[in-house]
């Protein structure tokens, strides 16, 4: 055997027999580390489509749906056109933190964000509102769930005439109720903005220019997949009649009505 072979082999049998140094097990773990977080963190995010929405934590209400529900106290039977006229304000608003309940006035209340104002003068983008929802923990309206912080909706609003304690800048009620309000999100960070109802009477009420697209491609399914993004209550919402509008013909009709 050549002298270059046997101290190949002294060396091979050196290196086996002694462990690696401290210092290379501990980089090799925190390399493992670093690649299994960032696996994780794309992997399981929670942020919604929306590209402006930061993750915050919210003052959450008791119960989004109380044991007890009622039906919605209904007024008049309004189309786009009449909500539009008689609101005071139509906007595009982010629920922000559960501000409380009154079981005598039966409803809850939450500070709000405009994010589009579309009708009205609510003080534009980023102006802080009080929204007073009907339902309470205790008896909650059928087909509407209380609020929880982060649901993006379209609200017709009139300026409320009650006192609200812990009120956040003016404050307004929703028209309609349960009727009228629309859930909106994107499906992804560049696509339209879609908006989807609780109330299948949306079936007939919108106008024919403002098409219900809720079964091109299952349609329904991406955007309630949206919404639970942020909100696991869409994992469970199944509705009789499936409602997907265009965000942009919305508001663009509401604009119109408007003048």
């Amino acid at each position: 055997m050549s002298n270059n072979k046997k101290t190949s082999e002294k060396a091979a049998a050196s290196t086996a027999g002694n462990p690696l140094p401290w210092w290379a097990i501990v980089l090799g773990i925190l390399v493992l580390f670093t690649i299994a977080l960032a696996i994780a963190t794309n992997g399981f995010s929670h942020a919604k489509p929306d590209e402006d929405k930061p993750i915050e934590i919210f003052s959450e209400p008791k119960v989004r749906i109380a044991e007890t529900t009622r039906q919605a106290d209904f007024v008049k039977n309004y189309s786009l056109e009449t909500l539009t006229k008689e609101a005071d304000a139509v906007a595009w608003i982010r629920i922000g933190n559960w501000l409380g309940e009154s079981e005598t006035l039966g409803v809850t209340t939450f500070s709000a964000e405009v994010k589009e104002q579309i009708k009205g003068d609510l003080g534009g983008k980023g102006s802080k509102i009080t929204v007073v929802q009907d339902g309470t923990s205790k008896c909650t309206v059928e087909n509407y769930p209380i609020f929880t912080g982060g649901n993006d909706v379209i609200l017709f609003l009139k300026r409320a005439e009650e006192e609200i304690q812990n009120s956040v800048g003016k404050v307004y009620r929703i028209i309609d109720g349960s009727r009228s309000v629309f859930y909106t999100t994107l499906i992804t960070k560049d696509s339209e903005r879609f908006a989807t109802a609780l109330n299948n009477e949306w079936l007939t009420r919108m106008p024919d220019d403002i098409p219900n697209i809720a079964s091109i491609d299952d349609m329904w399914k991406t955007v309630f997949a949206a919404l639970a993004v942020n909100d696991k209550l869409w994992d469970s919402i199944m509705p009789e009649t499936r409602l997907i509008f265009s965000y942009d013909l919305i508001k663009a009709a509401i604009k119109s009505y408007s003048k």
